[in-house]
């Protein structure tokens, strides 16, 4: 199964992500809206850890969310993935995926990255 997005998907996912963050800042900066007050930061060595995608499934389910999406900040999810990849920086993983899924997507897309910086936007 494929996990990757097509560009209007990734247009639409950055449309959504800079709505809740200001994706040209990095912490310590305010990088979030103000008025999202409850978040985490997990750096993207975290997320390939296997107690990971249990607590992404629970995020969904708890949101009812079907699905979530991790979208590279660095390097660009477009110009840079594209160019080099001919595919965007960013992966959607359904409510009904496998951690084996997952965490086989993760380890294939980990290796095109130079910078590890991931965010998740549902």
């Amino acid at each position: 199964m494929s996990h990757t997005v097509d560009a209007r998907r990734m247009r639409e996912l950055l449309e959504q992500l800079r709505s809740v963050a200001f994706t040209d800042r990095r912490l310590p900066h305010l990088v979030l809206q103000a008025r999202y007050g409850h978040f985490r930061f997990i750096e993207f060595d975290s997320t390939i850890g296997s107690p990971f995608w249990p607590v992404l499934t629970e995020l969904m389910r708890s949101s009812e969310d079907d699905h979530v999406n991790l979208v590279a900040l660095e390097p660009d999810a477009i110009s840079y993935f594209f160019a080099h990849f001919q595919s965007y920086g960013a992966l959607r993983f359904d409510l009904g995926t496998s951690s084996d899924d997952y965490y086989e997507a993760l380890e294939v897309f980990s290796r095109r990255l130079e910078q590890n910086y991931w965010v998740g936007v549902a």
